[in-house]
């Protein structure tokens, strides 16, 4: 696999029907977006992982890609509202590698675990907006790419 971005729409696009998040956005919000009701997939860094070298296809360079999905409340919002997202998000990150396009895709090496968590999210107080409740996910996604020599 020469470029990731299939696998992370993909993956985009399993979590938004999987877990009814049909405004996900796929980048981060600004602080002006971040309202109640809005929702955000962003992959923040990738880096190295162990193993690789030369193959009969080039260079094959495992990387791992670290992002999160963040799914926002009203800042008042009753937090025992948020577990059946938090559960369809769970669902739909652990089901990915289920996939049948994901199991056929020899560049898949895995997703990591999908652990979450909520606050109180001052950002939008930047924008003049109210603090929202805000449940996050983090995962990475973890491909071999492979960079081939061009003649």
């Amino acid at each position: 696999m020469i470029d990731p971005a299939p696998l992370f729409r993909l993956l985009y696009q399993h979590v938004r029907t999987q877990a009814n998040l049909p405004g996900l956005t796929p980048r981060p919000l600004a602080s002006k977006e971040l309202r109640g009701g809005t929702s955000e997939f962003v992959i923040t860094a990738g880096q190295d992982s162990p193993g690789g070298g030369w193959g009969s296809g080039g260079l094959l360079v495992p990387r791992a890609y670290q992002g999160y999905i963040a799914v926002h409340y009203a800042a008042e919002t009753d937090q025992s509202k948020t577990f059946k997202d938090e559960a369809a998000v769970f669902r739909a990150l652990t089901s990915f590698d289920r996939l049948p396009d994901v199991q056929g895709n020899p560049a898949f090496r895995g997703l990591g675990g999908a652990p979450s968590n909520w606050f109180l999210n001052p950002v939008p107080v930047e924008a003049g907006l109210p603090p929202v409740l805000t449940l996050a996910f983090d995962f990475t996604l973890e491909v071999d790419l492979t960079i081939t020599e061009t003649p």
